[in-house]
């Protein structure tokens, strides 16, 4: 499985637990925003990933975040 959906941090797996697909980025954007929002309460990180903008960035935000919903565009 990808390394990227599946990681071992101190002995513990945290697994990516949603994957929302969107048509457009500003929609995923949208989305990322109302997610943070409901996450701040329940501890559920996100990352928002979409076309159009440097990989390397959008890697790094996932790595560092190890995000529970991933909002992909």
């Amino acid at each position: 499985m990808n390394s990227y959906l599946v990681r071992k941090d101190s002995g513990i797996y945290n697994v990516l637990q949603c994957l929302v697909l969107v048509p457009t980025r500003e929609l995923a954007q949208q989305v990322a925003q109302v997610a943070d929002q409901f996450g701040e309460t329940s501890r559920v990180r996100n990352v928002c990933v979409y076309g159009g903008a440097p990989k390397g960035p959008q890697i790094r935000d996932i790595e560092r975040g190890k995000p529970h919903v991933d909002v992909v565009s």
